[in-house]
């Protein structure tokens, strides 16, 4: 709830999962067709806003598998492109795409976050990156 407002606030993410529940959308082909992805926890998603299952559920949903980082969650390691780091200092901000990048293991396609500013930055480094809404577009789209 926003402060003198009578609105209900709630990120696309978790919109996007409430109404493929609604609609009853998910996957149900084999797990063997499952698209992995690695799924990149945003920090302001995550330890700002508590948003980690919702997202995951999502791409599960639409027929994808998570690959999760070893340090993922509240312990997930910055894409290098917040707090004016992108803005200010690019080398560096491309320095820490890459090396998050580096994690990524072979057979994992893509790299999907629901931040522009993560999705922006790892672009600058791979081809892998996917932004959340791209992804779920594209799913939604095969499903039909």
């Amino acid at each position: 709830m926003v402060v003198g407002w009578d609105i209900e606030v709630e990120h696309a993410t978790v919109t996007i999962l409430n109404r493929l529940k609604k609609k009853g959308i998910k996957f149900r082909g084999v797990e063997e067709d499952r698209e992995v992805v690695a799924y990149h926890d945003p920090c302001h998603l995550g330890r700002y806003s508590g948003i980690y299952e919702e997202p995951r559920e999502v791409i599960e949903r639409l027929g994808g598998k998570v690959f999760e980082f070893k340090m993922n969650r509240e312990n997930a390691i910055c894409c290098g492109a917040g707090g004016g780091v992108r803005a200010n200092f690019p080398k560096i901000a491309k320095d820490i795409a890459s090396k998050k990048m580096s994690f990524v293991p072979e057979g994992v396609g893509k790299i999907v976050s629901p931040c522009g500013l993560c999705y922006a930055n790892f672009k600058s480094v791979s081809e892998k990156s996917v932004e959340f809404s791209d992804f779920v577009v594209r799913k939604l789209r095969g499903m039909r």
